[in-house]
């Protein structure tokens, strides 16, 4: 599915500048209203919350400076919304394995949004009436001073004459509102830290995405 990029200039700049503003005031809203909620809610309201408001940081600071922090509070807060998020599919099985030595700090500025773009695509990838199983997997290579992370599911795989379009911005594969953005995203930002992005996928049998990245 081909779409068309947002052209940026004075005009969008300003239009992105006043949409940020603007949700601030909801995101009060949210925090006023956290402990009105059940219970099992207020830790996944407060992931949201700081997850958007890492999003409105790294747009609006005029000099960037990367943000460090756990591998492994990063996975479990995305797996955590992907759970609620995802309540009504039935036989969707969301789980994950950490290694030891993950809580030293990486960059984790833009990966929450990577990890939540490939795990909501292999739930997508969820054959009808069958069950899901979707994996994440991490580790810390100490000889390449890397944490390895591996999203397995068993979904629909990808055939392999498109696996190579799939990584490119604005294709989409098997989704009726898909922009394509997903895997290329995901490429573009690891390979924008000095890391590296690799994908295996087998129709009909599931696909492997692997990231690389550099830790201090």
């Amino acid at each position: 599915m081909k779409t068309n990029k947002l052209e940026a200039g004075p005009k969008t700049s300003q239009r992105l500048a006043n949409a940020l503003h603007d949700l601030r005031s909801p995101l009060m809203f949210l925090e006023s209203i956290k402990t009105e909620l059940p219970e099992h809610l207020h830790e996944l309201t407060n992931i949201a919350v700081g997850r958007i408001e890492r999003i409105i940081r790294s747009i609006v600071r005029e000099e960037k400076r990367p943000e460090y922090a756990s591998i492994s509070l990063l996975i479990k807060d995305a797996i955590s919304l992907k759970r609620q998020q995802n309540l009504t599919i039935n036989d969707l099985h969301l789980v994950y394995e950490l290694g030891a030595s993950l809580n030293d700090p990486c960059q984790i500025e833009g990966l929450d949004r990577v990890l939540d773009n490939l795990i909501q695509n292999s739930i997508e990838a969820k054959k009808p009436e069958r069950a899901l199983r979707v994996r994440v997997d991490a580790y810390k290579n100490y000889d390449e001073n890397q944490i390895v992370i591996t999203i397995t599911d068993d979904g629909k795989g990808i055939p392999r004459k498109i696996q190579k379009e799939v990584i490119k911005e604005r294709y989409s594969f098997g989704k009726k509102h898909g922009q394509g953005l997903g895997l290329s995203s995901a490429k573009d930002f690891v390979e924008s830290i000095g890391g590296e992005f690799s994908m295996n996928s087998r129709f009909g049998f599931g696909t492997r995405v692997e990231l690389k990245i550099p830790c201090k």
